[in-house]
């Protein structure tokens, strides 16, 4: 018995077997099936792998929580690139800041050894700023001593 509670044996189960226990028809699966989005383990008679099939399910359904987009997709957008450009910068081992939406060499991210990508969401200037504001520094009041000056 899995975490479904299905018996699996070797060559995975039914389409209507799987059905039974998830919250979708087992029309709904077939169509998934049909359209490539779920991968089967034989075609006739379809045998599905669970373990395979919860990983398919949970992608859909980001996919329909993206609105039909995947996150590379909605980076992009988010800092104002194209598809393309996004994936060139991240194959030149760039990153997004979150703060100040733009993409820096990773260089310019504190090491954050929590994170899965091994760096800050933000960069190292981003972060100082945020770190004195924190403890209620301006990171700014040089410029307003500048103005004074003059």
């Amino acid at each position: 018995m899995n975490h479904h509670g299905l018996s699996v044996i070797s060559n995975g189960v039914s389409v209507r077997e799987a059905a039974s226990h998830y919250p979708f028809h087992q029309t709904t699966l077939e169509r998934w099936i049909r359209d490539g989005l779920v991968s089967t383990l034989q075609r006739n008679p379809i045998r599905l792998d669970l373990t395979q099939l919860h990983r398919d399910i949970a992608k859909i359904r980001e996919t329909k929580r993206n609105g039909g987009r995947n996150n590379e997709e909605l980076a992009a957008r988010r800092y104002g690139l194209t598809l393309d450009t996004y994936r060139r910068l991240k194959s030149l081992d760039w990153h997004p800041c979150s703060a100040c939406r733009c993409m820096h060499p990773r260089s310019e991210f504190p090491i954050d050894r929590t994170r899965s990508s091994g760096v800050s969401g933000l960069c190292r200037a981003q972060k100082r700023d945020r770190d004195m504001r924190k403890k209620g520094i301006d990171p700014y009041a040089w410029v307003d001593k500048l103005g004074d000056e003059t």
